[in-house]
This record gives structure tokens, sequence and C-alpha cells, in this order.
């Protein structure tokens, strides 16, 4: 893990890219230096990946955001975006039984995942065609430390829900199948905040090493190359 870190950290001086608002990435030496790596590095590196509530590895940390939970929800808003209800009986009843129908629900619950050793802290996602078997959703939870200048940081792992299946691990039960290509997922999701015009700044640091025999709580495969992608977002006017 020391090793990582120092690989990490020596990436990240060398080869992070800094850009402003807008799809994409870009080198832009002439950037400010808005966005606190170090603190970011420190926080991935000691926590990669959250897990199951059976305590399977599951979501890979790919993007971090950085701003308050109001600029959070309010960007991904902004975006078109909804923000789940929380899981308990009468939301999982409720996306069960639209599931079956397919009737659009675009608040609908996402299983609970740990990291920091609790549930996320916030959800968002997008629906696809108005149906609950398919969407494009992110866990986001909140480090126990900010940046520097007393940001907070919030981690989390983009998924894209393709449809859904019976899974075997943990107990046979029904659960969202996902497209296995994460890095995707990650880009679209920044794209959209980037194309609402949510963004401040953002930096990608290379060097987690790419991975195509990952999988996650419920046994699918997930490949990644590796970067981690952090957003700095613009203060929430309100």
């Amino acid at each position: 893990m020391f090793r990582w870190f120092v690989l990490l950290v020596g990436l990240s001086l060398v080869g992070c890219r800094t850009v402003h608002s807008g799809a994409g990435l870009k080198d832009d030496a002439a950037a400010p230096a808005a966005i606190d790596t170090a603190a970011v590095i420190a926080l991935t590196s000691a926590n990669p990946r959250a897990t199951s509530a059976k305590g399977h590895p599951a979501d890979v940390i790919k993007l971090v955001i950085i701003g308050s939970q109001d600029a959070l929800e309010a960007a991904f808003t902004a975006a078109g975006w909804s923000i789940a209800d929380p899981l308990n009986s009468k939301t999982a009843a409720r996306l069960a039984a639209d599931t079956v129908i397919n009737y659009s629900y675009p608040n609908a619950p996402v299983s609970t995942l740990e990291l920091f050793g609790r549930a996320q802290d916030i959800a968002v996602e997008l629906q696809v065609n108005n149906s609950p078997k398919r969407r494009h959703h992110s866990r986001f939870w909140l480090a126990p430390t900010e940046t520097a200048d007393g940001r907070p940081i919030w981690l989390g792992g983009a998924v894209f829900d393709t449809g859904v299946a019976l899974s075997s691990v943990g107990g046979a039960h029904f659960t969202h199948m996902v497209d296995p290509n994460i890095d995707t997922e990650r880009d679209f999701t920044a794209d959209a905040l980037k194309s609402a015009d949510q963004v401040q700044a953002s930096t990608s640091l290379p060097g987690f090493g790419p991975d195509d025999k990952l999988v996650n709580g419920d046994g699918n495969p997930m490949t990644t190359a590796g970067d981690l992608l952090i957003l700095l977002l613009k203060p929430n006017p309100s």
C-alpha cells in the first residue's frame, strides 16, 4: 500500500491534467492549482473500493467531487439527474413493482454499499427511456477529512445499470446488471456536470493501474484503466 501511495503521489505531480468547464480532458499548464490532489490521493489510496452489506468488494472509487452537499445536489439537479430515495421497505417494494411493469421511477433507491464504515451519504441517478431497469447512477460518501482550504470531499463510484437479472452472490436475489466499463460511466457522469456548467475545474490522476479482473458485490465484471477523475464544483449560489 505504501509503495502504491508513493507511486500515486509521484504520478500526480508529473501527470495530472487540470481543465476548466467543458467535456473532455486537456493539458492546461496555466490552470491554477485549485484542486487539493494530495488530500484526494490520501483518501482514495486508503479507501479504493466500497463494500457490499455482505462485505464483498463493490464499487470502485473513480470519481471524486469537491464541494458542499448543496452544491453537489444542485449540480446534478441542473444536469437533469435525480436524487435517489432512501432505501427502505416502501421504496424497495415500489422499485420492485415498477421494474416488473417497467414504470418510471426517477428517484428509485439504490442498494446500500459502505465506505468509511457507513452507507453512502447520497446517491444520484438518470433513467434511460423512463425505465427503472436502465439507469446511470453514482453513490457518494462524504470523506472524514477536507481539502487544505476546508472544502468537503466526496468519494464516488459511477455505474450504469443495463438490466435486471438473478444474482447468486450473498443469496439468490434479483439485482441490476452493470456495464463492465466503469471508466465510460465515470466520464459520462462528469461530462453531464460539465455540460450543465457546474464544474469549476477538473483533474485526472493516472497511476491506479488497469484492471480487467474486477467484479462488484453481485459478481458482475468490471474493467478500468485506473484513472481517477476529480471535479471541483462551482459554488452553489443559494
